[in-house]
């Protein structure tokens, strides 16, 4: 689906520099804004966006340009990775003109020229054409003290009457302004994200102008467990049209029904995909059945390959099309599986979502979006444990949201990173924003149990039994279901080297890789010499063999909140089967830990020869605020001590 938050995740290629000195002066624009006067930002500031001017001018007719100005100063050696001139395009955003120039640090001036230019195109993974181009330019003298600037302007789609204005990024920005010229009598309305509404001047009539002094950089270069920082920057968006738009109640729905009106005429049920959607679900009554069967199909039959050109970074591709050819991207999928649930009869519709918690946001009416999934709606008083992942609307409509594209999460269930974020149901005239479910923790579990024997020696042998189920389980059936034994032996072995200083890695099976009802199993078998340390008459032996529920974290100041990732349950159960001649002397004290946001308990029990080791360790938030990290590290060097606490074996 196309992105219109930020292009720079793009692969961008190296060019050469082919810029030299000019005799022409830069223009003043770009001189005023080298020398404005900075405030003290912190040491590590690698860059600063010294201005940031968008306007944007509609002409009567509804098309609109982009006149844009940007220009930066270098702080830090780190921040020459800031020194490009990069404006992307495609066929409906078409580049009018671009130009740019850089000011070193010593004040000689350059500018660049045509063939200074390079054209490079988007490297986004599974899409096979995208019809998106940047051209790049990479100028001379940037060190620190340097100023790069450019200048450009750009065809506006015709057939989206909206534009964003990102005033915050992972460099401070000094001064951001956005305007807006319209024809006379023509609307807009302006929304806001992580920022107090700006009121626009008016400089001329029908001409508005927002400007924001100052924005603090949005910096997660080094932060542990953060969140996407597309999800914490803030934006505005304006909308536009010549006739009256939506007061703020309907926003979203009318958002939801021009993707409906692009969508729905895609999803056709044709012959073939009735007859494929019949023979998948035959003989079948039970509602959690076919949607198995028929999820199931499109997760391991319809390949992920976009082909995006113009309005089809919005519009799917034709349902019949999808089938034929076997591949389609995020929105082609959707489609798709709509057309065949309505083919035995079930209710489906489009859902657009980001894949960065909170990029989608209900304060800010937008198309701004990367992903598509789908919205499955439910029998009234239907019930099965399989189908966790659901919501209610404000009509009582109960729906299962189901991400197609995700060929290693079965249908019921939703991957963390779109639980707990935002969505717009694009359903006509009911299309309204929603609060995606979150999974309670049981529904991504790791279920460890394992059988050791403990020889005189200090070496460990045993057998490890892992039951996966949610997103516990995603990683390892990619895994076990797309690599070769080799690429599977070296994970696993990677995995066991944080706890082993040495070991053999005996065997390995999995179960269900592909089979996304049912739980992932992996067994495996391993022998760890001189596992034990020995002291004397003393054998020193760690409970928990294997895995460990500690982030290591560091004890830097948090600014920003805490990623857990998922809510989750880790339970482990291991035997050790203590060597001939050895009684237990000491063990370790149980532990209990209780936090609004986790729980830890732990313990140790001696049952003859036999020496029981149990935890579980629920994660109940997927988020926490930085004020709580704090609180966070504290339970992490509980888990961490507990980890490293020692039986005392005994020789008699």
């Amino acid at each position: 689906m196309k992105v219109l938050a930020n292009a720079g995740a793009l692969l961008l290629l190296a060019i050469p520099l082919c810029a030299v000195a000019s005799n022409d002066n830069v223009p003043d624009w770009v001189m005023q804004a080298a020398h404005a006067p900075l405030p003290t930002y912190p040491a590590t500031t690698r860059a600063v966006v010294l201005l940031d001017e968008e306007v944007l001018t509609v002409q009567p007719d509804g098309t609109a340009t982009k006149h844009v100005r940007r220009a930066f100063k270098i702080v830090r050696p780190q921040g020459r990775e800031c020194a490009r001139a990069e404006v992307w395009s495609d066929v409906d955003e078409k580049l009018n003109y671009l130009h740019a120039w850089s000011i070193g640090p010593d004040g000689r001036q350059y500018a660049a020229r045509d063939k200074d230019f390079a054209e490079v195109g988007a490297d986004e993974s599974g899409m096979l054409y995208i019809a998106v181009k940047a051209r790049v330019l990479h100028p001379p003298a940037a060190d620190p003290g340097a100023v790069i600037a450019y200048e450009y302007e750009q065809k506006q789609r015709p057939y989206i009457n909206e534009d964003e204005g990102y005033f915050q990024e992972d460099i401070p920005v000094l001064r951001f302004v956005f305007e807006v010229d319209l024809p006379p009598g023509w609307k807009y309305y302006a929304a806001w994200l992580r920022h107090a509404p700006v009121a626009a001047a008016e400089p001329a009539p029908d001409h508005y102008r927002w400007e924001i002094d100052e924005v603090p950089a949005v910096d997660m270069t080094g932060v542990q467990n953060a969140p996407a920082s597309e999800s914490l920057v803030g934006r505005m968006t304006v909308h536009y049209a010549k006739a009256d738009l939506p007061g703020p109640p309907d926003r979203w729905r009318a958002i939801g029904e021009w993707l409906t009106a692009l969508a729905s005429p895609r999803a056709f049920v044709t012959p073939e995909i009735a007859v494929k959607a019949r023979e998948l679900t035959a003989g079948q009554t039970d509602f959690t059945e076919k949607l198995q069967s028929i999820t199931e199909y499109l997760q391991h039959n319809i390949r992920y390959v976009g082909i995006e050109i113009g309005i089809g970074g919005f519009q799917p591709h034709a349902a019949a099309d999808i089938f034929r050819t076997g591949y389609g991207d995020c929105k082609d999928k959707v489609t798709l599986l709509k057309s065949m649930l309505d083919a035995v009869d079930i209710q489906s519709t489009w859902v657009m979502v980001d894949t960065s918690r909170g990029v989608v946001a209900p304060e800010i009416p937008s198309i701004v979006g990367n992903h598509m999934i789908a919205a499955i709606e439910l029998p009234s008083g239907y019930q099965n444990p399989a189908i966790a992942a659901i919501l209610k609307t404000s009509s009582g409509k109960r729906y299962l949201i189901f991400d197609p594209t995700d060929s290693f999460t079965p249908v019921g269930q939703l991957r963390p990173a779109l639980q707990g974020s935002y969505g717009l149901l694009a359903e006509g005239a009911a299309s309204t924003i929603l609060t995606l479910p979150k999974l309670p923790p049981d529904a991504n579990l790791l279920d460890r149990t394992a059988k050791f024997e403990l020889s005189p020696d200090g070496t460990l042998k045993g057998v490890v039994t892992e039951n996966r189920a949610g997103s516990e389980a995603t990683g390892p059936r990619y895994l076990f279901a797309q690599a070769n034994a080799k690429d599977e032996r070296e994970v696993l072995e990677h995995r066991l080297r944080e706890d082993f200083s040495s070991f053999n890695l005996d065997s390995d099976t999995a179960e269900n890789a592909s089979q996304l009802s049912k739980s992932f199993v992996l067994r495996y078998s391993l022998t760890a010499p001189r596992y034990a340390r020995m002291e004397g008459n003393l054998m020193l032996v760690r409970p928990r063999v294997l895995g460990s529920d500690s982030l290591g974290l560091d004890d830097k100041p948090r600014i920003y909140p805490v990623d857990l990732g998922a809510m989750r349950t880790q339970r482990d159960a291991f035997d050790l089967r203590l060597p001939a001649g050895y009684t237990v002397d000491e063990t370790p004290d149980p532990v209990t830990i209780d936090t609004d946001f986790a729980t830890y308990r732990s313990k140790v029990q001696v049952e003859g020869n036999v020496l029981h080791y149990s935890r579980e360790f629920v994660v109940s938030q997927m988020e926490l605020k930085a004020e709580e990290y704090s609180d966070l590290r504290h339970l992490m060097g509980q888990i961490e001590a507990d980890e490293e606490s020692l039986v005392v074996l005994k020789k008699q």
